[in-house]
């Protein structure tokens, strides 16, 4: 049970850390002004281009599949039961996308797309680690 909580701790942690690296991508390939205050990212959020948007998602993505990888890898993948850990991972790490979308509106493609993710996401990591396996 220790590897198994130690591994949703360091997947959260890269998991984190792979969505701020990708989101970063995605703000040197579409450039934003600077905000000052958050109450304008509103306005600038709808102003954003599709592709922008689009790089939030796969970042989310991106975060949860290998934040889920990390969490089988060290608590021993699928030879000790569901991939629970995988699916901790992405909880939390939707819960951080849900804080987001409640902090400033979000297209509802976006939130819906973002569900999808989360899912595929947890889905994969636990389906590639019981393939190899």
């Amino acid at each position: 049970m220790g590897r198994q909580v130690l591994g949703v701790v360091v997947g959260i942690l890269v998991g984190g850390v792979v969505i701020a690296l990708v989101e970063a991508l995605g703000h040197m390939i579409f450039p934003t002004a600077a905000i000052e205050d958050i109450s304008q990212f509103a306005n600038v959020m709808s102003r954003l281009p599709l592709g922008a948007k689009a790089f939030v998602i796969l970042a989310w993505g991106t975060g949860i599949f290998v934040g889920g990888l990390t969490s089988l890898k060290i608590s021993g993948g699928q030879r000790q039961g569901p991939p629970w850990p995988a699916w901790a991972v992405a909880a939390v790490l939707f819960g951080g996308a849900v804080w987001t979308m409640f902090q400033f509106p979000h297209p509802t493609w976006m939130i819906v797309a973002s569900i999808m993710v989360t899912l595929l996401g947890a889905w994969g990591a636990g389906r590639l680690m019981q393939t190899r396996s």
